[in-house]
């Protein structure tokens, strides 16, 4: 035992998630709003490599009436480190629709449709939480550790109550993504 490279199978992860998000009114019916996010995993032992995912997504919203718009598009970039076998290694898409358009349908009811897309990072810690006999050599070589990239989906939905203590959300859609690992 030992000799087979496998003998020390320790691994660290360190996860920091920060999100943040800014609105400037334009007035009474419409604004701006910036959000940003970052990612960043960093491991040391058997598989030392680091990742991060930066996401900028610019918004301008505007109720007027029934209606409400808020469309935006999302810009993502990946940044790597060590790049060990298999780890962090797929190219996302980059740029991503980030559009909501709801539309009130009398008092009690919002019909909506979302269109979005993003990348998600997929970590050893979201790994072991999906599956927690997973191991350090699971699916070794098959890029499970990567980014989770959406190209694009389409959301459609209804919201709404039935009395006073009823409510309901009824949605379907569609997804297509580039690369979804396990945790996908």
């Amino acid at each position: 035992y030992g000799s087979d490279g496998y003998a020390d199978l320790s691994i660290a992860e360190n996860v920091l998630d920060i999100d943040a998000s800014m609105d400037i009114s334009l007035g009474k019916k419409q604004g701006v709003r910036l959000d940003v996010g970052y990612d960043m995993a960093g491991y040391s032992g058997y598989f030392a490599s680091n990742v991060s995912l930066l996401s900028v997504s610019p918004h301008y919203v505007r109720n007027s009436g029934l209606w409400r718009f808020d469309v935006g598009l999302t810009v993502s970039s990946v940044f790597r480190g060590n790049v060990m076998s298999g780890m962090f290694t797929d190219k996302i898409q980059g740029i991503y629709p980030d559009i909501s358009v709801s539309l009130r349908a009398g008092r009690s009811l919002r019909m909506y449709v979302e269109l979005d897309g993003g990348s998600r990072m997929n970590t050893y810690s979201s790994l072991l939480a999906s599956d927690r006999r997973a191991g350090l050599l699971y699916g070794r070589g098959k890029g499970l550790l990567d980014m989770t990239d959406e190209r694009f989906s389409a959301v459609f939905g209804l919201e709404g109550k039935l009395g006073k203590s009823f409510s309901y959300v009824l949605n379907g859609g569609y997804a297509d993504y580039g690369n979804a690992p396990l945790d996908a």
